[in-house]
């Protein structure tokens, strides 16, 4: 259940609030939150710099924001895409706010799994993953 249901808006979204991250001087990684019929109920980027808030990742923001729309801290029944795989400090937040699955489009090497939650690697959408891809290389090129 999830993976069935993400569609070119989300990703579409997601691509969108990534870009937004970027224009902002942001690592720009963007994550939604949506249940079993694709209503996507939060959306977040990266907004460290911004909030000068360590926790400022895109996961956290989506999480947080989904938490207060179901007006619960348990997000079980719903599921996450990201354009990035979860670092380990979103993993544990992922954890413990009880998302069913997150699905992601670019793997994230700095990602040790030490907190273990379920994920998986979207395969078939390879636009989309030559496009966040980009927008990484660009952003990180442009930082040296």
């Amino acid at each position: 259940m999830g993976n069935e249901i993400i569609n070119e808006d989300m990703l579409n979204d997601l691509y969108k609030y990534a870009l937004m991250a970027y224009e902002n001087g942001e690592i720009p990684v963007s994550s939604l939150v949506f249940d079993e019929d694709g209503n996507v109920i939060a959306i977040g980027y990266n907004d460290r710099q911004k909030s000068k808030n360590v926790l400022g990742h895109a996961e956290i923001n989506a999480t947080l924001k989904a938490e207060k729309k179901v007006d619960d801290w348990r997000l079980s029944g719903y599921y996450m895409l990201s354009c990035m795989e979860p670092c380990d400090m979103c993993s544990a937040i992922i954890k413990e706010s009880r998302l069913e699955k997150v699905y992601f489009l670019v793997e994230n090497r700095n990602c040790s799994d030490v907190v273990c939650i379920n994920k998986e690697l979207l395969t078939g959408y390879e636009e989309y993953k030559e496009k966040f891809n980009k927008l990484l290389t660009d952003f990180f090129n442009n930082m040296r």
